[in-house]
């Protein structure tokens, strides 16, 4: 899948990598036939005892009309 709005994931990616904040934002998609779909992305990052990020964990799943 291809995201339309990749520029607001990649945002969302860079606010959690930067501040440490989660994120839950709706996308669209192009399905390798050419079709739309809605997802939802989410992400969190995990920090080590200074602070720092280290890991970070997302998801994206599709959503139903």
């Amino acid at each position: 899948m291809l995201f339309r709005s990749m520029q607001r994931l990649r945002m969302a990616v860079q606010a959690t990598l930067e501040r440490g904040t989660p994120y839950e934002i709706e996308l669209t998609a192009v399905r390798g036939d050419g079709g739309l779909v809605r997802c939802l992305a989410r992400g969190r990052c995990e920090t080590d005892r200074d602070g720092k990020v280290c890991r970070l964990y997302g998801s994206v799943q599709e959503v139903p009309e």
